[in-house]
């Protein structure tokens, strides 16, 4: 199980980088163009759009096996372990539910989505679409192992970015 959480974490890290990259190199060089030659890229605003979706679908689940997200420890941390237990139970089964959804809908979404085209490269809005249950799938990934690991008594460590690989 370490070698796929291993790979799936590179996998994130790799697709969520390269599309945030592309993102900024394509905004930037649409800006540079519209500068020196007055002119615009209108098709990269269609692959910025792309990148984006991308960078953050993915992304949030690299913030998610971190145990980066914003949340209000102050009570929790204060609660007994017991309740404190009782808590993360449910937050971890919550999100595993809404995670689920999300992948339902973003399945559906990207198949509707499959026969509308952008504007000016083609590209069906499925492979934009996509990211949605892609990224919603592996944070039901994330949910379910916390979850279970919750419910062993294992603590979920929680870090920084900057602290875990």
């Amino acid at each position: 199980m370490k070698k796929f959480d291993r790979a799936l974490y590179i996998f994130q890290c790799v697709l969520s980088s390269a599309a945030f990259i592309g993102m900024i190199g394509l905004t930037v060089a649409n800006v540079f163009v519209r500068l020196v030659i007055s002119k615009t890229l209108a098709w990269s605003e269609e692959l910025t759009y792309a990148c984006f979706n991308w960078a953050v679908y993915i992304g949030i689940g690299i913030v998610y096996r971190n145990q980066g997200m914003v949340s209000v420890g102050a009570i929790v941390d204060k609660l007994p372990a017991k309740a404190k237990r009782c808590v993360m139970i449910f937050v971890h089964a919550l999100v595993l539910v809404t995670n689920i959804c999300l992948t339902v809908w973003g399945v559906q979404l990207a198949v509707f989505a499959m026969a509308r085209k952008t504007p000016i490269l083609k590209l069906p809005y499925f492979w934009i679409d996509l990211a949605i249950p892609v990224g919603t799938v592996i944070l039901a990934y994330y949910s379910l192992k916390y979850l279970i690991m919750t419910i062993r008594g294992q603590e979920v460590q929680e870090a920084s970015l900057e602290e875990r690989s």
